[in-house]
């Protein structure tokens, strides 16, 4: 959702896994988060996440440019 003047907003909920991760993890992997944030960051926005009980939501928020 957004505009030129509100900027662009995207939230994204997820069902969280049930039990804990199985097999090995793919290289690289663990640091989604962090490069989302630095990413929205280089662009003026902001990442914001939650847990929340069963759901994981990830909102982000990045100024609209022309």
């Amino acid at each position: 959702a957004g505009g030129p003047e509100d900027g662009l907003t995207v939230e994204v909920c997820n069902p969280r896994p049930v039990g804990p991760p199985t097999g090995p993890r793919p290289p690289g992997s663990g640091l989604g988060l962090l490069g989302l944030s630095e990413r929205t960051a280089l662009r003026g926005g902001r990442l914001t996440h939650r847990d929340d009980g069963d759901t994981f939501v990830l909102r982000g928020w990045v100024p609209w440019r022309t």
